[in-house]
């Protein structure tokens, strides 16, 4: 009898409301569109001899070019646009082309691991430089990467490799957005 009476109370002193017990787990939100801020991450990372920083993500229904046409993608239902705007720090050894040259490789990295390119004319896009606009060594522009999602995708990263030597590539980089 007297353990039953000791077992009782071991359990009620347990079931007690004390400061040392582990909050309850909150369930995990549905995936929005937008990435979410991580504030620890960081916002820059070099691959070879490029930094890239984020400056800021957006998302939007539509993308405003320069003048002109371009064969831009039109969102179906259930997608819209993200843009990534960067600051890109060239410490290769050539000048970059970075709206129609491929020495930087850019893919947006989902909570899936899916990675989804970006849209075709960038150097059409208001702010970003021209095509053949040269960013020399040791120089810094803005560029912005305007990528086509689903809404629901849950964005992780921008993933890019300095691809100024396409015969050895340098390793993808994350930046957590």
């Amino acid at each position: 009898m007297k353990l039953l009476v000791l077992f009782g109370c071991l359990l009620l002193v347990g079931c007690g409301d004390s400061s040392t017990d582990t909050p309850p787990v909150a369930t995990a939100p549905a995936p929005t569109a937008t990435a979410t801020p991580r504030p620890n991450a960081p916002k820059q990372a070099t691959s070879g001899g490029i930094t890239l920083r984020v400056l800021a993500v957006r998302t939007a229904r539509t993308v405003k070019f320069l003048e002109g046409e371009t064969s831009t993608p039109k969102p179906k239902q259930g997608e819209h646009f993200v843009s990534v705007t960067t600051r890109v720090t060239n410490r290769t050894r050539a000048e970059l082309d970075l709206s129609c040259g491929v020495p930087v490789r850019t893919v947006l990295v989902d909570s899936r691991n899916r990675t989804h390119e970006p849209i075709k004319g960038l150097s059409q896009l208001r702010g970003n430089p021209n095509c053949d606009a040269r960013l020399r060594p040791g120089g810094g522009d803005r560029m912005t990467w305007v990528f086509l999602v689903p809404r629901s995708t849950e964005l992780n990263a921008l993933a890019f490799t300095d691809f100024t030597d396409t015969r050895k590539p340098a390793p993808f980089q994350q930046i957590q957005l």
